[in-house]
């Protein structure tokens, strides 16, 4: 089995022996994965649809896998017993649905492995309003579009962030060279925002200012990081 680079960086943050749900499985991918590579020996799917949920019962019938992942038809994490579950997915969803469907079981202690397709500084702004860590991001590059697999835990501490980290989160700290291209997708998106208001001729001064600042930072940024891939560092 294979699994494109969304996937395969949320499997890589998985440890072995842990017991993964997969929320939102579509066709069981990930959990079928990582229980055919003898990565974890028991997962939990789970999907909104009956549609996608009977598309992973048939693949993971298929590869033979029905005794060791367990499949749920249920509204994110509702009615799932989490109390040995170590890790908890949530990828290709928006940001913003993401955040409910954590909100709704809030508390969580198991290890968060979320990736966000839209509204990323929404779900980030979410994490550390309600206590939990970022301990890390990954970007991952698929299909010609940058994406971030956010790690996160609860510990219960509010923190604060500011427009840089709801932007870019805990990005810059990566070690993947796919951060630059995250980076730069980034940066197209924030100067195309900005070319938009000025030719509308906003008024939004403010936000002209914030873009202007931003695009700045993912300015310098990339520029240190072309710096580190000349000299070897990248």
């Amino acid at each position: 089995m294979e699994l494109k680079d969304r996937l395969l960086t949320i499997a890589k943050e998985i440890p072995p022996g842990s017991y993964p749900v997969d929320v939102g499985t579509d066709h069981g991918y990930l959990p079928a994965y990582l229980v055919k590579q003898g990565i974890v020996s028991r997962a939990l799917a789970s999907d909104i649809g009956e549609g996608p949920l009977l598309a992973a019962k048939q693949h993971i019938e298929a590869l033979s896998l029905s005794d060791r992942i367990e499949l749920c038809l249920c509204d994110g994490l509702t009615g799932i017993d989490l109390s040995d579950k170590t890790h908890i997915v949530i990828a290709g969803m928006g940001g913003e649905t993401i955040s409910e469907i954590l909100l709704r079981r809030h508390p969580l202690t198991q290890t968060l492995l979320l990736q966000p397709m839209t509204k990323v500084e929404t779900l980030r702004r979410f994490l550390l309003k309600h206590g939990y860590r970022i301990e890390k991001e990954i970007p991952a590059y698929e299909e010609k579009k940058a994406y971030t697999v956010m790690l996160a835990r609860y510990d219960g501490i509010v923190r604060e962030g500011d427009d840089f980290f709801w932007t870019f989160g805990a990005l810059p700290q990566s070690k993947k060279k796919e951060k630059y291209l995250y980076f730069q997708s980034l940066l197209s998106r924030l100067e195309k925002k900005q070319k938009g208001l000025q030719k509308a001729q906003t008024q939004e001064r403010t936000e002209l200012d914030r873009l202007a600042i931003l695009i700045a930072k993912a300015k310098e940024y990339l520029q240190e990081e072309l710096y580190d891939h000349h000299s070897g560092n990248l």
